[in-house]
């Protein structure tokens, strides 16, 4: 600089130099404010995050469960028409024999209670997988509708204070 204008910067710095301490204090201060009254807020959404997730991958696990006890019924169904099958085949086979001796009224009876039973039972297997499969997805709504329903009660109630310390005055507010 030159020596006619380096005493003036010189003393425009000693100026202001003050002022710019004070105001360099403030910002500090507010910011410093600034941070403490997001920051549980902040937590709040992350807490709020991973329990969703966590709800979430719950979910899709009970799902893949729900679709194992699809399997279940499909095969006491595949079960029940193969058995239906062979009590109709093993009937239809008696009844084209056309022995002297036979009495179809007679050898019927058993092979009819038989089959009656055989489907009776498929269908108590299949009556029971299906109640299984409604309580598991019952459980498994109920379990996420819960867990969603608590984040958003803690990040409501988050949200709540935060707005009310928001409402106070600060150390540093004038009024």
């Amino acid at each position: 600089m030159g020596a006619t204008v380096g005493p003036r910067v010189s003393a425009a710095r000693e100026y202001v130099a003050p002022g710019v301490t004070k105001v360099r204090g403030m910002a500090t201060d507010r910011w410093d404010a600034t941070v403490a009254a997001v920051a549980p807020l902040m937590i709040a959404a992350r807490e709020g995050a991973k329990e969703a997730r966590h709800a979430q991958l719950q979910a899709m696990k009970k799902q893949q469960k729900k679709s194992s006890g699809r399997w279940t019924t499909i095969a006491a169904l595949v079960a029940a028409g193969a058995a239906v099958g062979a009590s109709a085949a093993y009937i239809l086979r008696r009844r084209r024999q056309q022995w002297a001796e036979y009495d179809p009224g007679k050898a019927l009876e058993p092979v009819r209670d038989k089959t009656k039973s055989t489907v009776d039972k498929a269908t108590e297997t299949v009556d029971s997988a299906a109640e299984k499969t409604r309580e598991t997805v019952d459980k498994t709504t109920s379990s996420a509708q819960s867990s969603a329903h608590r984040a958003a009660n803690k990040v409501k109630e988050s949200t709540d204070d935060l707005v009310r310390k928001a409402g106070s005055p600060g150390r540093n507010s004038r009024g």
